[in-house]
């Protein structure tokens, strides 16, 4: 659906200008934190159906993780389409 979306230069009504979207951060800051071990405690956003409501990992895992998230510098995010 997102990947469809086409806004013309004058179209002032969408509903979030695609920028926005872009520059999102891939988590939310609320949710990291460092707990008593040194660790990095991320809180889930639901509770698994275990009960956990945190992840623990070390920094250099959870930097691993992060990093995955960030596309690789060849990879074209935005195609722009001309009408």
């Amino acid at each position: 659906m997102q990947a469809a979306l086409q806004c013309g230069a004058d179209d002032c009504q969408a509903p979030e200008p695609p920028c926005c979207r872009i520059t999102r951060l891939a988590l939310a800051s609320e949710r990291v934190q460092t707990n008593a071990a040194g660790q990095m405690a991320l809180k889930l956003e639901r509770a698994w159906r275990d009960g956990s409501t945190h992840l623990a990992m070390s920094a250099l895992a959870f930097m691993r993780r992060l990093a995955a998230l960030v596309a690789r510098p060849s990879l074209h995010l935005i195609h722009l389409v001309s009408a």
